[in-house]
């Protein structure tokens, strides 16, 4: 959750007075603070001025993507329950090398500070992801991270990855017993699962690495949302970080377990003018949310992504965000994220 605070000094309130309070606000908490505060008219107000002095700042100076997610493929292994993976119409697809290298290296150009090789799909069922990962590093991109499952990691694996130079890594984990996470991630076993996270652990030790760091993502949801603190204990001490996230409803695509808040206050997205999606097959879609990937800007094979950041489609995308047209964009009226532009939530 967020504190948003007032510079007496200046009179005005920036992005920079957003403050991270999820480690101290109890869970139970937050609805009320959406509720209450978030969702409130003098919040919506004041947040609105920060974003469009923000908006002036970043479109001034030097305008391209702070992170590129490259969908190095949309297939996975798994049928999670609160995966959209069933309501995907899509060709599903691996990306070829010769594409991502196309891109990496125009994201080195342009000194792209983050790449993120995942979107929809588990990235370790492309074979060559490894050499994708050393790719990316090799031409100087400062962070690279991944999503997975880590369903397929296996020592031989784990060392390919470690020595590639991946950053960090996401484990998507969300159950501390066998049977609540086989109930969530169909088609994986819990035990193999637990297995390979701890051979990679125990890989990077030997190798003496730090990196990459890895993080848990727990989706809480009603199923398994009695096993945080459980799953916390056993892990909090053996991995870099471990977050707890709200299962999302995918804008209103995917029917979830568990009750939504929708705000009744939305504000300009920020991924809008901070984050780029590309598909496996080079499609530039608006978010991770869009997973049929209905709303695009262009394709990354045909004209360069710099093109596209500040093409027509992209403007004018930008610009319903800013006038509250929402409504014009259906995927952005049903979204209930209203990501913050100072953090990202991995």
């Amino acid at each position: 959750m967020l504190l948003f605070c007032v510079s007496t000094e200046r009179k005005e309130v920036t992005l920079n007075h957003l403050v991270k309070l999820e480690k101290v606000i109890p869970r139970g908490l937050r609805p009320f603070i959406k509720r209450r505060v978030l969702d409130s008219s003098w919040f919506s107000s004041l947040y609105r001025s920060g974003i469009r002095r923000e908006v002036r700042r970043i479109e001034q100076e030097d305008f391209k993507p702070l992170i590129v997610y490259i969908e190095t493929t949309n297939v996975c292994n798994a049928k999670c329950i609160m995966c959209p993976r069933e309501e995907m119409t899509r060709n599903l697809g691996i990306m070829s090398m010769d594409l991502h290298q196309k891109i990496v290296d125009q994201c080195a150009e342009m000194k792209i500070p983050e790449v993120r090789l995942h979107n929809v799909g588990e990235p370790l069922l492309d074979k060559q992801i490894p050499q994708k990962i050393k790719y990316a590093k090799e031409k100087g991109i400062p962070k690279v991270l991944m999503y997975t499952n880590a369903s397929l990691l296996d020592k031989r694996l784990s060392e390919e990855i470690i020595f590639a130079g991946l950053d960090e890594m996401f484990i998507s984990f969300d159950a501390a017993e066998k049977e609540t996470y086989e109930a969530i991630r169909k088609g994986l076993d819990f035990d193999r699962v637990s297995k390979g996270i701890e051979t990679f652990l125990e890989v990077r030790a030997a190798a003496g690495q730090k990196k990459p760091k890895v993080h848990f993502a727990y989706t809480c949801m009603d199923l398994n949302r009695q096993e945080v603190h459980k799953f916390k204990s056993r892990w909090r001490d053996r991995v870099d970080s471990i977050g707890i996230f709200d299962v999302c409803d995918w804008a209103d695509q995917k029917r979830v377990d568990s009750e939504i808040y929708r705000f009744k206050k939305k504000w300009p997205c920020a991924y809008l003018w901070k984050t780029m999606f590309i598909l496996w097959n080079g499609d530039v879609s608006i978010c991770c949310l869009d997973f049929n990937g209905k709303v695009t800007f262009g394709n990354a094979g045909k004209e360069s992504i710099i093109k596209i950041w500040k093409n027509e489609p992209f403007r004018r995308a930008r610009e319903l965000h800013l006038g509250g047209k929402f409504n014009h964009i259906p995927l952005c009226a049903q979204c209930t994220l209203n990501r913050w532009w100072f953090q990202y939530e991995e």
